[in-house]
């Protein structure tokens, strides 16, 4: 009987420590997931910097090559005038914006 009694005081003992390991873990994860989370906003804020940089990279090169005497290519004229009406749209949509 003293046998058993010590047997389950030594897994009493295996529980108690697994349940302190186990709340360790949970709290572990939680600051992972909250690592993660600022994270992944850190990445979108950056994306979003590096898209609008692309965009004001092509608006100098065309704003380059509108300076310049040179003949544009059919290529280079065909990139200008999307660029062109992309900016139409987004003055269109501001002025849409406003009068709402």
């Amino acid at each position: 009987m003293k046998q058993l009694l010590n047997r389950l005081s030594k897994i009493k003992e295996k529980i108690n420590a697994l349940k302190l390991q186990n709340d360790k873990l949970v709290l572990e994860q939680k600051k992972s997931g909250s690592n993660i989370a600022r994270l992944e906003k850190l990445i979108e804020i950056q994306n979003n910097s590096i898209r609008h940089l692309e965009q004001q990279l092509k608006i100098k090169r065309i704003a380059n090559q509108l300076e310049s005497d040179t003949i544009l290519s059919p290529n280079e004229n065909r990139e200008l005038k999307y660029k062109i009406n992309e900016i139409i749209k987004e003055v269109d949509k501001v002025i849409a914006l406003i009068h709402e």
